[in-house]
């Protein structure tokens, strides 16, 4: 492979590793978010504490 072949490969590379850890990081922020709406939930209609409703969320989540 010559150089420029090679360079613009990393670059394609690299381009690619960007990508997939924008969409992760993107995906744990929806998941945290919607997350914080199933505590507050949680909190308002079943008057749970927050770590109880933390602890509540995570099962319920998990079980989806």
């Amino acid at each position: 492979m010559s150089k420029h072949g090679s360079e613009q490969f990393e670059k394609f590379k690299s381009g690619i590793k960007t990508q997939v850890a924008v969409a992760t990081n993107s995906d744990r922020l929806y998941e945290d978010a919607e997350k914080q709406r199933l505590m507050v939930r949680l909190m308002e209609t079943k008057g749970l504490t927050q770590d109880e409703a933390e602890k509540e969320a995570a099962r319920q989540l998990r079980n989806e």
